[in-house]
């Protein structure tokens, strides 16, 4: 008995361990194959040591309990798990193939209980046929259900261990691997014969018990995680998985909610200033836990009746109500920024972080979610337009520029059809001679309404909307066009210079788009010069060089337009096809002979001269600043003190009177 009794308690903690191990682990496994294929060559060492039994004793009944080959069989699986379990927790790491197929391998082995397995243990324990044939079929459904039992419960341990919905307790782990050992040792005859069950009835009432116990566990943790689940989704829909905010969709709801009540308001947009330049310098995970400082910020300023969430990236959103709040909406924004005003600690590194604001009130500002929204952000711009790191409040004068720039954008993208945007030249003048050698074309709009509109008032429009890329292209072709007219006429090899914006350059297929120009118009590429700016050289470096190399390659100047009011290196200038250099009004302006500008604009010229670069001097309008170009050996000047740009009727008409010279007592200057 005592034998026996050895053997049953070696088996059960066998499989308990087992299962208590495959419980605590699971999330470890990965190769189901090389675990079944393992395991499986483990059940047949099993089978062989089963088979070397009867061998010896000649049939199962001359078996003995007490039978040293009996005690090896269970030594062998506890042997084995052990082994496996040492290997992982001494050495923690993860698990390859092979440790993973010796670590299941004796787990599986229990459970590969076939009937001829219970015939086996039914035979060792004395049971006679008669009852060994009611048996078996009890011993089979028994395993199935086990076996199944078994998978829910290692895959609701799984998923407890992979989503961290709570840390599970190793006693309750134990507890159910007790359980599910007991089901595993074969059909429970050695169990109940331990304990001197001599009623066969308690055989089954054991085995149900056990089953029931296992199916209570399963269907009671699926049912907590179900709720788990669902709580954890409704949390995801509603709020932001990085900060703990609400999220879009949540506060859209919200706004309607807001709305429709009628409560006065206040929507702010929060944007942080240049936060991509912090992601760049220090790492998407350093600016993630910057947007988790400053969401912890956002929820300590909250009161009773405000929300705060993050729309994406780097913005947030805030619903404030002055009402029973602790500040106004002014002292509110002020109150933010005087956060941001001090360096944010983030692992041991400082950084400063500033941001902009935007806000506008319900309902005197909108009526509607997408009125707010709306509002606010044009705010918002309207703070970084002004210098950023501050804030605007929503009013009537932004809201009659924002009204103004609306119809603008909205006749703009009819000016094109309506053939109300013209060309305008303005003569460059070849100092040596006084005479022109070319022109820069300049885009106009003759609004039906307004008159003239300036450029500056309305080429930023057109950058935002996109319509610069189609008004560009056709500036470019009118102008080709036009000078092509002009040389033919007059027998002269004007120059045309146009200006490419960003969104041109950086977009689309603009060398197709100025090939293409220059073949239908029939202008020689050589009197073709593409401006560009500093910044947009600078933009993408690797773009620009392709693009300027094959411009230049075909014989299209390139000029660097502003040149020294952007950002550079000098670099550029060697590395890039450039023909000619345009010096910036600014400095042009200033010029009186001596002083700093002076000695900025005697720099530009001994660069430009070193690297054989030609140089345009912009805003040229008095005698002496042409007295001072001539003095540096400037090669074009441009400017009011040769001529106003001019429409294409009236050039043509004082080029022809005037042979081509331009006087600085003109008319038309």
């Amino acid at each position: 008995m005592s034998t026996e009794i050895l053997f049953i308690s070696i088996c059960i903690l066998m499989f308990s361990t087992s299962v208590f191990a495959l419980l605590k682990y699971s999330i470890l496994f990965r190769d189901i194959k090389a675990v079944a294929a393992n395991s499986a060559a483990a059940s047949a060492v099993v089978w062989v040591a089963i088979v070397l039994l009867v061998i010896k004793h000649g049939s199962y009944e001359n078996i003995q309990l007490h039978d040293s080959w009996y005690i090896i069989i269970s030594l062998f699986l506890f042997t084995n798990l052990a082994f496996a379990l040492v290997f992982y927790d001494l050495k923690n790491i993860q698990l390859e193939k092979n440790s993973t197929g010796y670590f299941l391998s004796s787990i599986i082995s229990g459970l590969f209980l076939t009937t001829i397995q219970c015939n086996f243990y039914l035979e060792m324990t004395g049971f006679n046929t008669y009852i060994l044939k009611d048996k078996l079929l009890f011993a089979v459904l028994h395993t199935i259900i086990t076996l199944f039992l078994m998978s829910r419960i290692l895959q609701q341990v799984r998923f407890d261990q992979l989503h961290a919905f709570e840390k599970i307790r190793n006693s309750s782990l134990v507890v159910i691997s007790l359980i599910c050992g007991c089901s595993l040792f074969g059909s429970m005859l050695t169990v109940t014969d331990a304990f001197s069950i001599s009623d066969y009835k308690g055989l089954f009432n054991l085995d149900y018990l056990m089953i029931t116990l296992l199916l209570v566990i399963t269907v009671a943790t699926g049912e907590r995680q179900y709720l788990n689940e669902r709580a954890k989704l409704n949390y995801l829909a509603y709020h932001d998985s990085l900060t703990g905010l609400y999220n879009r969709t949540y506060l859209q709801d919200l706004l309607k909610e807001k709305t429709v009540c009628g409560a006065p308001f206040h929507l702010l947009l929060l944007d942080l200033d240049y936060f991509k330049h912090i992601n760049d310098t220090h790492g998407h995970f350093f600016g993630d836990e910057i947007l988790k400082e400053v969401a912890e910020f956002l929820k300590s300023m909250l009161g009773s009746n405000d929300a705060a969430g993050r729309l994406g990236g780097d913005e947030f959103i805030i619903l404030f109500q002055e009402k029973g709040g602790a500040y106004s909406i002014q002292e509110f924004c002020a109150a933010i920024l005087e956060y941001f005003s001090q360096p944010l600690t983030i692992d041991g590194r400082q950084v400063t972080v500033t941001a902009s604001i935007g806000a506008c009130a319900f309902p005197a500002n909108g009526k509607t979610p997408a009125e707010l929204l709306v509002k606010a952000d044009i705010s918002m711009y309207k703070t970084k337009g002004n210098g950023r790191n501050s804030f605007t409040i929503f009013n009537e004068e932004i809201e009659k520029q924002y009204n103004g720039e609306i119809t603008l954008q909205s006749d703009l993208s009819k000016a094109l059809l309506n053939s109300e945007l013209e060309v305008y030249y303005q003569p460059m003048v070849n100092l040596k001679d006084q005479k022109v050698a070319g022109f820069e074309a300049l885009l106009r709009w003759n609004h039906p309404v307004r008159g003239l509109i300036s450029p500056a008032e309305f080429i930023p429009i057109a950058e935002d909307t996109g319509l610069i890329v189609p008004i560009g292209e056709w500036v470019a072709k009118e102008a080709c066009r036009q000078i092509h007219e002009w040389n033919l006429l007059m027998n002269r090899e004007f120059v045309v210079s146009i200006n490419l914006s960003l969104k041109q350059f950086s977009t689309g297929d603009i060398y197709g788009v100025m090939t293409e120009i220059i073949k239908e118009t029939g202008i020689p590429p050589s009197l073709v010069t593409i401006e560009i700016t500093e910044s947009m050289a600078m933009a993408n470096t690797e773009h620009t060089l392709s693009l300027l190399k094959k411009f230049r390659e075909d014989g299209i100047g390139i000029s660097i337009d502003d040149f020294g009011t952007g950002y550079s290196s000098l670099s550029y200038l060697k590395d890039f096809s450039i023909q000619s250099i345009k010096i910036d009004r600014s400095f042009i302006s200033s010029v009186n002979g001596s002083g700093k500008d002076d000695a900025i604009v005697k720099a530009i010229f001994s660069i430009a001269g070193n690297l054989g670069l030609e140089v345009v001097a912009e805003g040229v309008e008095l005698p002496q600043q042409e007295s001072f170009l001539l003095s540096q050996q400037c090669h074009y000047a441009q400017g009011y003190h040769y001529s106003k740009p001019l429409n294409s009727r009236d050039l043509l008409r004082y080029l022809q009177e005037s042979g081509g010279r331009l006087h600085p007592d003109a008319a038309f200057t």
